[in-house]
């Protein structure tokens, strides 16, 4: 059940990878801006979303997990965009510490580098 939640809550943020990527080649800058600037609602079955951009990337969509069980609830998953290259990688931190979720809550679908 944990991971299952995990895998829902990055395919869930990972639907807004193509309308922010649309909106930062436009010029957008995402310092107060919510998860409906990129077609996704802020808080779902899964998850808070937030997005950002600056500390050294060029953007973030952010899941903080919701309704979840003990093991990952609050942690947070996250896609993470390079500014430079423009390509996007998963990462996830649990609730406490900041360190990476352990991997059999994690599925293929996010390498599980820790993550701010």
């Amino acid at each position: 059940m944990a991971k299952s939640k995990v895998t829902a809550a990055i395919a869930e943020i990972a639907a807004g990878k193509t309308a922010f990527e649309l909106a930062k080649n436009e010029g957008t800058t995402f310092t107060n801006a919510s998860a409906s600037d990129i077609g996704l609602q802020g808080t779902t079955q899964n998850c808070t979303i937030t997005l950002s951009d600056g500390d050294g990337v060029d953007g973030k969509i952010k899941c903080v997990l919701l309704n979840a069980p003990a093991a990952v609830i609050g942690a947070t998953v996250q896609w993470t965009r390079n500014a430079s290259s423009g390509e996007w990688t998963c990462g996830t931190k649990a609730k406490t510490g900041g360190a990476k979720l352990e991997s059999k809550y994690v599925g293929s679908g996010c390498s599980n580098l820790a993550s701010s």
